[in-house]
């Protein structure tokens, strides 16, 4: 049988090195008992540092901060990418195919999470995405624009497989065996989830929140499943790419 370890990167994509993040244990329950404004309670809605990450997570979504020549970027795409990726008819508005992408999308290829990585950005929740559904998306799994928190979000939706709440057991069952495949029995997979939910249900509650699961992925993780840098000839890539291969000659 494979060690806890071993299986885990298995699952999540042969990641090894972990990725330095605010939110261990200390740090986790520290912003639990702390206010991100000052006067800041447990009864302000919107005060609490989890809150103001959200915020800061959706603003990224929106393209806030991203150039505009990224922006004018992702927008000719998402009308090239209705021709092939497209889903509906003209008069209801034709939006991009959440499964299309993740099967056909050269940048998905390998990544059996894909149909549901582009499905967690659709915002109807139906699997369609609009133009900002996709800036959203390109923006999220660009290595330079896409932050941590805003990967791990989008993993946690997708390992969502119910779509309410928090992560069950049952959901880390039927994501490993979408990540896994045949590579390890049911009961392998059991076994896994078992000590997935002892080493990172912090509170008990038999389930895996947003934050919990922020320590779940490795860096390599990130990059295997969560980085897409060609969604859209994005600038900013394409210049690394030519400083890149400047450097080599």
């Amino acid at each position: 049988a494979r060690t806890d370890g071993a299986a885990r990167r298995t699952a999540m994509g042969c990641g090894a090195s972990r990725v330095a993040h605010h939110h261990d244990d200390d740090a986790r329950s520290r912003e639990r008992q702390s206010w991100a404004y000052g006067g800041g309670t447990p009864a302000s809605p919107w005060s609490s540092l989890e809150d103001k990450l959200g915020h800061e997570l959706e603003a990224e979504r929106r393209g806030d901060g991203i150039p505009h020549a990224e922006i004018d970027a992702m927008r000719a795409a998402y009308v090239a990418a209705l021709r092939e990726y497209g889903s509906g008819d003209a008069k209801r508005g034709r939006k991009l195919s959440a499964n299309k992408l993740g099967m056909l999308h050269p940048e998905a290829r390998g990544n059996p999470l894909a149909p549901r990585i582009f499905a967690s950005f659709s915002s109807t929740r139906d699997g369609k995405l609009s133009e900002e559904d996709w800036i959203a998306a390109c923006v999220v799994m660009h290595g330079e624009f896409g932050s941590v928190a805003n990967k791990a979000r989008t993993a946690f939706q997708a390992y969502n497989f119910d779509g309410v709440g928090d992560l069950s057991e049952d959901d880390l069952r039927r994501a490993f065996g979408v990540v896994l495949g045949e590579a390890l029995s049911a009961q392998q997979i059991e076994v896994l989830v078992q000590n997935m939910m002892r080493k990172f249900d912090d509170n008990g509650d038999g389930m895996i929140d947003e934050a919990e699961f922020r320590r779940f992925l490795s860096a390599e993780d990130y990059e295997l499943r969560f980085t897409m840098n060609e969604l859209y000839p994005s600038p900013a890539f394409q210049a690394k790419k030519r400083a890149t291969r400047s450097r080599r000659r």
